[in-house]
């Protein structure tokens, strides 16, 4: 998503990192666990290290890789160099009752969210220069409408007593993009990065309310015990340093960025 959104954005000299071959000259094929000293080369002179790295559920791979990765990057760089993004989660907050802002004490209810939460703290005790992105569903790389280009039938939602749908923070994969680049260059211009960020647009959404943007079908059913009603990033200091139109977290807006994308339905190119 961000390689198609950072294309042709004016300024930005990109190098992409990957573990295996890939089309392009601004590939870096490197594994950055093994080795430490390429990664440093590679980070010094930069304005920003991203990383989005990382091990979710359902993978192989320990969760404790999560740690492992973002040590990596933050290793790979000196404390006045490079500032370092790390890819978070909402999954730290756990199952709160009220809008999460980042000083919102963490409760992670699940092995993902424990393990991001653990790869803040350890990161954040090593270097001053790292802000953990706590993001939330990004419109078409989170299961519900990238499970589109995967399966034929209805998609089943969660039905609430109260009625409705699974509710979430998002954001399109625009405006993700444009976020996190605005973010990169307020740090290349000196600004002071806090060292956590929820990444979402304004609002929560409803999950019906999307797919029926969509005009995806879909149907319910009974929500687990264990299931997440409501989880809602409160944007209030990300709006203090990008641009975040109320307009951005709509479910026809995120649609619309969802259908721009050339990835969408599954395809993820």
């Amino acid at each position: 998503m961000l390689r198609w959104a950072w294309l042709d954005r004016p300024g930005f000299d990109v190098t992409w990192q990957t573990r295996r071959a890939m089309p392009g000259d601004d590939w870096l094929v490197l594994d950055p666990l093994a080795e430490p000293e390429r990664l440093r080369q590679a980070a010094s002179g930069r304005d920003a290290v991203v990383v989005l790295a990382g091990v979710v559920p359902g993978r192989t791979e320990p969760m404790s890789d999560n740690t492992r990765l973002a040590l990596a990057a933050v290793n790979a760089v000196t404390e006045d160099g490079p500032h370092v993004f790390l890819a978070s989660s909402a999954a730290v907050y756990g199952c709160p009752d009220t809008p999460c802002r980042e000083t919102t004490t963490p409760r992670p209810t699940t092995h993902y969210g424990h393990a991001k939460l653990r790869m803040e703290r350890v990161a954040s005790a090593r270097i001053s220069a790292v802000t953990c992105l706590r993001i939330g569903n990004v419109a078409g790389a989170d299961a519900l409408l990238h499970a589109r280009g995967q399966e034929s039938g209805p998609v089943s939602l969660d039905h609430f007593p109260d009625g409705r749908s699974p509710r979430r923070s998002y954001i399109g994969p625009a405006s993700f993009a444009r976020v996190l680049a605005e973010l990169i260059e307020a740090g290349a211009h000196g600004v002071r990065l806090p060292p956590t960020l929820n990444i979402a647009a304004p609002g929560p959404v409803e999950m019906a309310d999307l797919l029926e943007a969509a005009a995806i079908p879909w149907e319910t059913r009974p929500a687990p015990p264990d299931a997440l009603a409501r989880l809602d990033l409160d944007v209030t200091r990300l709006s203090k340093l990008v641009s975040l139109p109320d307009a951005t977290g709509t479910p026809a807006s995120l649609i619309a960025e969802w259908r721009t994308y050339p990835g969408h339905g599954g395809a993820i190119r």
